[in-house]
């Protein structure tokens, strides 16, 4: 991937606020029934949106789901839970 320039990257931050952008995300996983994390690039493809911003546009609620994810996948360890 190519370098934004600050300009380039200001320009794409202006265009997506995180909560649009995380909105749009948890809207197109769900109607798609896909992961999160596969929204985030089909959506970054289709809105040809540099993945290097992505991180800028993630809020809580997204980043939330997004560990939850990975922790089932494998991707991070898993947390351990109290025996009931």
């Amino acid at each position: 991937m190519s370098e934004l320039s600050e300009e380039q990257f200001l320009e794409m931050t202006n265009l997506h606020s995180p909560l649009t952008f995380s909105v749009k995300i948890e809207k197109m996983a769900v109607n798609m029934g896909i992961s999160h994390l596969d929204a985030i690039f089909h959506y970054c493809d289709e809105e040809d949106i540099d993945l290097d911003i992505v991180p800028k546009l993630v809020n809580k609620s997204l980043q939330d789901k997004l560990e939850v994810e990975a922790r089932e996948l494998n991707f991070l360890p898993k947390l351990g839970s109290l025996p009931l």
